[in-house]
């Protein structure tokens, strides 16, 4: 009987134990399960903890996530703080975040996908505190960066049909850039089809395409397509093809290119240069193109800025309109022509300032 009754008692403590283990267990997976949080409730989903987001609210990210479909976010005003966990979209077209409509500040971002890290619609807000985005920001709406890294991932097809890679930002709205670390490889870093303007900022892109020009800043768009870059450090061309009245305004900045390439080239549109420092090697430092089969050549103003070069190239290659009335021009000393002038047709004209004391060479 004693026998029996220590099995009992030793049974009841396994069977014990056993429930406690298991109790243990299921909290423990249970509570691993949550990703969000907002105050000390928390979250199973992104979509879930946005969703019940209020005005005002922070929704805190807890957990890494792996997700294949977008979280959207309308008609609210939050915060999302990522608090650096890695938030990864997964598939070639994935798309991380959707902002339909209402203000969402991003805040120490992790986003990682191979197509678009976020998509804002006309209407919607996104501001960006930090952090680091890898994919695409496709913005229609109006997007403000205070700080952070951005890379661009993916490509999608173009107008001619064939396959162009995305930018990290794809502007179509508005867009404001105060500060920020802007890094490609064989893309673009903003393409421009609306207004942005570029107050701060480091755009650094590598090309190590052969005889295929890869553009850092690409200004895109029509008539109402207008960019304006007042200051920031860029290495790598800068493109205006802004066609039908559209242009591009420098006021300050410091400008520096990869080999064979200009710091500013203009193939359509309207360029009005007024400050900053611009230093070539082997290319001509400015260039504004001549109307051909592609682009329609375009106009360009310099009144103010800094040019130097140590290669045996002039500073300026116009091929379309030019004025020049203004700025600061420093060449290699063996080379005497400042300006050069190709002639394509009665419609290239370059007037320069007689108080600058530039040369202009004709060919």
């Amino acid at each position: 009987m004693e026998v029996y009754r220590n099995n009992r008692k030793k049974t009841g403590i396994m069977l014990l134990l056993v429930a406690s283990m298991v109790c243990m267990l299921s909290m423990h997976v249970f509570a691993a399960s949550y990703v969000a949080q907002i105050g000390s409730k928390k979250y199973k989903t992104m979509q879930s903890a946005v969703k019940a987001a209020k005005n005002g609210q922070t929704v805190k990210m807890i957990k890494a996530v792996s997700a294949s479909k977008p979280v959207t976010l309308a008609g609210k005003k939050i915060t999302i703080d990522f608090a650096k966990k890695k938030y990864t979209i997964k598939g070639a077209e994935g798309t991380a975040f959707v902002l339909k409509s209402g203000q969402v500040t991003f805040k120490n971002m992790n986003i990682v996908s191979k197509y678009c890290a976020a998509t804002v619609a006309s209407g919607a807000k996104l501001t960006v505190l930090s952090g680091s985005a890898a994919g695409c920001i496709k913005n229609s709406g109006t997007m403000l960066v205070k700080n952070g890294k951005f890379q661009g991932a993916g490509s999608e097809e173009n107008d001619d049909g064939g396959l162009e890679e995305l930018p990290a930002i794809q502007n179509m709205g508005s867009l404001t850039v105060l500060k920020g670390t802007f890094a490609g490889k064989n893309r673009g870093l903003i393409h421009n089809y609306g207004k942005a303007i570029l107050r701060g900022g480091t755009y650094s892109g590598m090309n190590t395409y052969k005889n295929i020009y890869t553009f850092i800043i690409d200004n895109l768009g029509s008539a109402n397509c207008v960019l304006t870059i007042e200051g920031g450090k860029y290495h790598g061309e800068i493109f205006n093809d802004c066609s039908r009245g559209g242009q591009m305004v420098i006021l300050g900045g410091t400008f520096t290119t990869y080999k064979n390439q200009q710091c500013v080239r203009n193939a359509d549109g309207r360029v009005v240069i007024a400050g900053g420092k611009f230093t070539g090697t082997d290319n001509y430092i400015i260039a504004n193109s001549f109307d051909d089969e592609i682009y329609k050549g375009g106009t360009m103003i310099i009144t103010g800025g800094t040019f130097s070069t140590t290669g045996d190239y002039g500073t300026v290659l116009n091929e379309s309109e030019m004025i020049i009335t203004g700025g600061k021009f420093l060449l290699n000393k063996a080379k005497k022509d400042t300006i050069r002038l190709n002639k394509m047709d009665d419609s290239s004209v370059c007037y320069v300032s007689s108080s600058l004391g530039l040369t202009v060479k004709e060919s």
